[in-house]
């Protein structure tokens, strides 16, 4: 299982509806809205588009409780590689228009792989075909939104022209293809690393997981706490990934500063707390983490710098987006995937 179908409805501000993907070629569908909001979270990004050939699933999920592991790779089966880059305003809406030309360009519309999908945060308007407002503001077409999507849309793949337009005139240091494939995050892998991070939220306090008081959490441990979380047995496939993304120096087990680095992670995913509120969420993180066994305030501020110093990759005095990314151990186990 990766997650409750209902909840992720609610929380991409789907709403009513049935959950699927089913001729995603057509138009929107819930289940790929669903999925790409996913993806904007797992990439800190303001927003996110994704083509709907890469969304193979071609299904309805109404008589499904749960979204299962097997499900992502029938729904995204290839090797997607994202990348997150600052775009205008003015330029997202065209190439998402554009990207959707076979349908209100033809009677009967006609199947594109190249139609666009947008995540939750783009609130589009389907009268004017035009983007209403982004992540709750009023759209500004000269405004640069921090946009996830696949590298190889640079790369002529759906032949995406206002983006391609757009990025031949930016610089090398801007729109490099090499370096975007080097530094991508492959889709299917940022769901499972931000599903794994976001069951840490809900493991409750290090004591409590830690059943023999060694200071660290097993495998076994672990996975105990994960059928109590999901009120079943769980696959070792899960347990791995659930460990593996909180074993930050790949020791084969969990420390509490482990722990409160993949929540404060998860945290951000979620609510985008980095820069602007990281130092409540960390003090939150420790004291969820740590409970009783935090002292004093001198402790506690104490706990907050080593957490701090974690994160802080560049030592720059707080957390960017790139360092909350890299904060996270690798998902191993690619081939199962």
């Amino acid at each position: 299982k990766l997650f409750r179908i209902s909840d992720w409805m609610k929380k991409s501000k789907v709403g009513e509806g049935v959950f699927g993907t089913k001729s995603n070629r057509l138009g929107p569908s819930n289940g790929s809205r669903v999925l790409i909001a996913m993806l904007r979270m797992a990439m800190r990004s303001t927003c996110a588009i994704f083509n709907a050939g890469s969304i193979r699933g071609n299904k309805v999920y109404d008589d499904q409780e749960w979204f299962a592991w097997s499900d992502l790779k029938s729904e995204i089966p290839f090797h997607t590689m994202m990348t997150a880059v600052y775009l205008p305003g003015k330029v997202l809406q065209d190439t998402i228009l554009h990207s959707r030309r076979f349908i209100y360009e033809h009677n009967p519309p006609v199947a594109s792989g190249g139609y666009l999908h947008a995540c939750d945060n783009i609130d589009w308007d389907y009268d004017t075909n035009t983007i209403r407002s982004i992540a709750g503001e009023p759209f500004d077409a000269e405004k640069q939104y921090l946009t996830a999507m696949p590298c190889d849309f640079f790369a002529g793949m759906d032949n995406h022209e206002p983006l391609l337009e757009w990025s031949k005139l930016q610089p090398r240091s801007i729109v490099n293809l090499e370096d975007l494939h080097e530094t991508g995050r492959e889709a299917k892998l940022l769901l499972v690393e931000m599903f794994s991070a976001l069951i840490w939220l809900e493991m409750g306090s290090f004591e409590s997981i830690d059943t023999n008081n060694d200071g660290y959490l097993t495998h076994e441990e672990i996975k105990a706490r994960s059928i109590e979380v999901f009120g079943e047995d769980v696959s070792d496939i899960v347990v791995d990934s659930i460990m593996n993304v909180a074993d930050l120096d790949n020791t084969g087990r969990i420390s509490p500063l482990d722990m409160m680095v993949v929540q404060f992670v998860a945290t951000d995913m979620i609510d985008h707390v980095c820069t602007h509120e990281e130092l409540c969420v960390m003090k939150d993180v420790a004291i969820e983490v740590l409970g009783d066994n935090i002292a004093s305030h001198d402790q506690l501020r104490s706990v907050v710098e080593k957490l701090k110093d974690v994160l802080d990759i560049t030592g720059d005095g707080s957390i960017n987006r790139k360092e909350a990314m890299q904060a996270l151990g690798e998902v191993k186990r690619r081939s199962l995937l």
